[in-house]
């Protein structure tokens, strides 16, 4: 049998109760019948209660989806027979994930996507690549709350008070500013004013911090770079369609590109995704900058449909 039966063999095993060949061989006795319980009776059920995502995003708890494990991709991508398979798997896996965790939030993007919405106040936000956000402005309550993903929000100086934006661990308080905030998985939020001023407040601070333009701050629950002057420019490069890095190891550069590409992507690993790296990637030209990489590390790209995979390219061998 081959690698690619053996892969699909893999996938569809699912546990479950045996046969009843297999339980007459081993002995095992067949369950008793249970009569059906009497009806309960029918009373009203409370109202439920109000909708709320707030940091509780999980992906679907099956293992029918599933994107390949490196090893099995190597194994696939060796035969032709096998790519066609390998690309259906990994489309089925990714939309039915991104199918799930979008439908969960007022406000999502998907891969690749960028939305922009028009609060009641007249503030607008716009969501980044793989943004999930809830809103509540209006009433007494004005914020929003950041699931995951990135978000550029302006406010006006005639909203009644500040806009508060809720990242987990911290929070993001603005009146008349503009600035963006981002929601990682690994739980770092990363803080970036272009206009005015914000007041943050986390869990990683001894204190609330105040922000002014051009000034970005990164914190997690425990941690927190300190304020960096003069990189909220580079920070907010998404919204002009690109991506700015300077001296960045490669492997951190081609996490972030991979967040603005639909397709999967693999590695790289090894030495090579060491390398220090200063480069702009633009979103429309993405295949255009991994045939640079190529020309100008020792990295092969190989692009089998929906799959992207960068590996270390080997040494050639010398003969004596």
């Amino acid at each position: 049998m081959n690698r690619l039966s053996d892969f699909w063999k893999k996938k569809k095993k699912v546990p479950g109760r045996p046969p009843a060949a297999a339980r007459a061989a081993t002995g095992a006795a067949e369950p008793a019948a249970v009569s059906a319980p009497e009806p309960a009776p029918v009373t009203e059920s409370p109202s439920a209660p109000a909708r709320s995502h707030r940091y509780d995003y999980e992906p679907p708890a099956t293992a029918f989806f599933g994107v390949p494990k490196l090893e099995e991709f190597e194994a696939l991508v060796a035969t032709r027979a096998g790519r066609p398979g390998l690309a259906a798997a990994v489309v089925l896996a990714v939309t039915a994930g991104l199918w799930w965790s979008n439908e969960r939030f007022d406000v999502a993007t998907g891969v690749g996507e960028s939305r922009t919405v028009l609060l009641a106040d007249g503030s607008q936000v716009q969501l980044d690549t793989d943004t999930a956000v809830d809103i509540d402005v209006g009433g007494r309550a004005h914020r929003v709350e950041l699931a995951r993903g990135g978000i550029y929000v302006e406010t006006t100086p005639a909203a009644s008070r500040p806009l508060l934006i809720d990242a987990s661990v911290g929070q993001v308080r603005v009146h008349d500013g503009a600035l963006s905030v981002r929601r990682d998985a690994d739980g770092i939020v990363a803080v970036a004013v272009e206009r005015g001023e914000a007041e943050v407040v986390g869990t990683a601070l001894d204190a609330p911090a105040v922000l002014r333009a051009g000034d970005v701050l990164r914190f997690d629950r425990r941690l927190h770079s300190g304020v960096w002057h003069d990189e909220a420019p580079r920070a907010l490069a998404w919204r002009l369609g690109e991506l700015q890095f300077e001296n960045e190891a490669l492997a951190r550069v081609m996490d972030e590109v991979r967040r603005y590409d639909r397709r999967f992507w693999y590695g790289p690993a090894g030495e090579v995704a060491q390398t220090p790296l200063s480069t702009v990637v633009a979103f429309a030209h993405i295949d255009d900058w991994l045939d640079t990489l190529v020309q100008t590390l020792p990295l092969d790209i190989v692009r089998v449909g929906p799959v992207v995979w960068a590996r270390e390219r080997a040494a050639p061998v010398r003969l004596p």
